[in-house]
C-alpha cells in the first residue's frame, strides 16, 4: 500500500477535491451523515467514538476504518481487508517524505488559523489551493477526531516537509485527508466541479463491539 494516499483507490474519485476544538468531550460515540448541498444525497456517514473512526460512503462497496493502532480498508464485495498499523504507516510515510524530489506542482493544502462554529461545533480551516487561488476547502473538527487518529495526524504532519502536497503527484482523497487533518464536517469544491457537503445531523449513538470490527467472515489480504 503506498504511504502517500492511504487509501487511494477506494475513494479518489468519490471527492477529486483530492478532498479546532470541539464541544464533545472526548469518548462520547457520534453519528455524522455528510449530505450534498445540491439535492440531498448522502455522500457519506461517519461513525466515531473514542478510539475509532469508520467511514461508510454511499453507493460503494468499501469502507475505512481507522482503529486504536492501524487503519483498516474493507471490501465489503470480496469480503476481504487490509491492515497497516499506525507505526508501520508513519515509517512508510516518513521514508517516503526523505526521497521527494525538488519538483512541485501547481497544487497546495494547508492548515489555516481560521475558525467557525458547525453544528455547535468549533472547526478549523483546510484550504486546497492550484497557482495560488483557491479550489477548495475542508473544515475539520479537532475533538471530534479519535484520540489515536488524533494523535497519529499530528505525528504525520511534523514529520512531513511543510510544502508536502506541492511536491506530490495528484489530489488526496477523503481518507487521506481526515489522516492528515481529522475529521470533516464541511467540504466544498470550487471551480467546474463545484460541489459542496456538510453535516446534516450529528447525533450522539450507542455503537455494538462490532461496528468498529471487521466482519466476521472476511479474509485479510496484503
Amino acid at each position: 500500500m503506498k504511504p502517500r494516499f492511504f487509501v487511494r483507490v477506494l475513494f479518489v474519485a468519490a471527492l477529486a477535491l483530492g478532498w479546532g476544538v470541539g464541544t464533545a468531550q472526548a469518548g462520547q460515540a457520534k453519528e455524522i451523515e455528510l449530505v450534498m448541498k445540491d439535492g440531498g444525497s448522502r455522500l457519506a456517514v461517519l461513525r466515531l467514538n473514542e478510539k475509532n473512526l469508520l467511514i461508510e460512503f454511499n453507493d460503494r462497496t468499501d469502507s475505512a476504518l481507522f482503529g486504536p493502532d492501524a487503519l483498516i480498508t474493507i471490501n465489503h464485495k470480496d469480503k476481504t481487508y487490509r491492515a497497516q498499523s499506525y507505526d508501520e504507516l508513519l515509517a512508510a510515510i516518513a521514508k517516503y517524505g526523505k526521497e521527494l524530489g525538488s519538483a512541485r506542482s501547481e497544487l497546495e493544502i494547508k492548515l489555516t488559523d481560521n475558525v467557525a462554529t458547525i453544528s455547535g461545533f468549533k472547526v478549523k480551516e483546510v484550504i486546497k489551493l492550484r497557482r495560488g487561488k483557491p479550489e477548495g476547502e475542508l473544515w475539520v473538527c479537532k475533538e471530534l477526531t479519535p484520540l489515536p487518529l488524533r494523535a497519529f495526524a499530528e505525528k504525520i504532519r511534523s514529520i512531513l516537509p511543510a510544502d508536502y502536497w506541492s511536491r506530490v503527484n495528484g489530489n488526496p482523497g477523503i481518507v487521506d485527508l481526515i489522516g492528515f487533518y481529522g475529521v470533516p464536517l464541511k467540504i466544498e469544491a470550487a471551480g467546474d466541479s463545484h460541489f459542496e457537503a456538510a453535516a446534516a445531523s450529528i447525533k450522539d449513538k450507542e455503537f455494538s463491539t462490532e461496528t468498529f470490527q471487521v466482519p466476521a467472515g472476511y479474509r485479510k489480504v496484503n
